[in-house]
């Protein structure tokens, strides 16, 4: 709601909803200031018919007039509608849970407000100030190699906020990808790393007729039901793509037995006032480079003067992409000078992307002698125990 308002304004809102909007406005303003002389102060100016009085402070500035007003009135602009939203949020949520005697059920499950898909501070602030869950859902379509540049995955790889549930509440490649296995591995890699804590691929495909819903093991046997043959959404299906779903399987055990460790020491990115209700961080910050190296989180301070700070100190995160492989920790290896991703943990060995001979892990497991260009090699002991030496595995899944 805030960055979509912000960016698109009002000129396709009926008449009322605008109406209703700049009552709300209007009394959020008297609120704060109290009368016309005040707010022209804090504001510089006031544009010609606007008063306090009369009710009639425009809804301004949105993204495209914002050099036409003050700082001071953008912030509070911004400031007002996240204030809204989160506002009716909660009373949404406090509703549910009135539902459930306390300590029980919705009473207590952790809350999510929206699903994020493109970078803002004020929408991560929005949906995680009082939310209990930063909440990402994300596509992409690609028929390039992912492995021969430096890690980067949009929107997910920046917004880890520190202390909040961290949920990938719908996400997949799509076809036609040649490269579409790698998908998993990359995913469990950043997610094992930054600690988050659930992950849903989307869309497996439904398989429903005339409102009845049929068991799991008729609907394995059925036969997709495409929404259109000729329709793009399509591409995101994997009921019937067994390489991917093979990839899923070793990347989930992964992920979920937590074979990678996450990053011991991530750096913590303040954001302050500044950068939460201002125009500025409307689209966001970029923290991957700080993500694939040392671990990242935000944290907001909504009360501080202060635009992002890095634990403690004025700065930017980097934004030159490095120059040699990028090591996440010792367990995982971004070697994309060299077109592959590795992992290499005692529970779990995978090998993504260009073969290059020969690959020997830390524990002496030799891969190699692939065919083609591209393979997704991954392995996981099924107990959680080592894979090789004393007490090691017995079980183990391969792909």
């Amino acid at each position: 709601h805030v960055k979509r308002t912000l960016e698109k304004g009002f000129d396709k809102w009926p008449a009322f909803f605008v109406s209703e909007l700049q009552e709300k406005w209007n009394g959020w303003l008297f609120a704060r200031y109290h009368d016309d002389a005040a707010l022209s102060h804090a504001w510089t100016r006031l544009d010609a018919g606007e008063t306090l009085q009369s009710a009639t402070i425009k809804l301004e500035p949105i993204a495209l007039h914002k050099d036409a007003y003050s700082k001071q009135r953008a912030s509070d602009f911004i400031r007002f509608l996240i204030e809204l939203d989160s506002g009716l949020n909660r009373q949404l949520e406090d509703y549910a849970r009135s539902f459930a005697p306390p300590g029980v059920g919705v009473a207590i499950i952790p809350f999510s407000y929206d699903t994020q898909y493109q970078p803002s501070n004020a929408w991560l602030f929005d949906d995680t100030q009082n939310g209990d869950v930063a909440n990402f859902g994300m596509y992409f379509w690609s028929l390039q190699n992912p492995l021969i540049k430096p890690p980067s995955m949009y929107v997910m790889d920046s917004n880890t906020v520190e202390g909040k549930v961290t949920v990938i509440y719908e996400t997949m490649d799509g076809r036609p990808d040649p490269y579409r296995g790698a998908y998993p591995y990359r995913l469990a890699a950043l997610a094992s790393w930054e600690d988050w804590d659930a992950i849903f691929f989307h869309y497996w495909e439904g398989f429903q007729k005339k409102n009845h819903t049929y068991p799991d093991e008729q609907y394995m046997a059925g036969t997709l039901s495409y929404i259109a043959p000729t329709h793009y959404w399509t591409s995101v299906y994997y009921e019937k793509d067994p390489a991917l779903l093979s990839s899923m399987a070793i990347a989930g055990q992964i992920f979920l037995r937590g074979a990678i460790t996450p990053a011991p020491r991530p750096l913590t990115y303040v954001i302050g006032s500044q950068a939460i209700f201002d125009f500025n961080g409307l689209t966001g910050e970029t923290l991957a480079q700080a993500t694939y190296t040392q671990g990242a989180r935000v944290r907001f301070a909504p009360h501080s003067n202060s635009g992002m700070t890095v634990d403690g100190r004025q700065d930017k995160p980097r934004s030159t992409e490095p120059a040699v492989a990028t090591h996440m920790g010792s367990e995982v290896l971004w070697d994309w000078p060299n077109g592959r991703l590795i992992i290499d943990t005692p529970t779990a060995k995978a090998y993504i992307g260009a073969p290059h001979g020969k690959y020997r892990f830390k524990d002496g497991t030799v891969v190699g002698g692939f065919a083609g260009n591209f393979v997704n090699f991954g392995m996981t002991s099924i107990d959680g125990k080592p894979l090789t030496g004393p007490g090691g595995t017995r079980e183990i899944y391969l792909s």
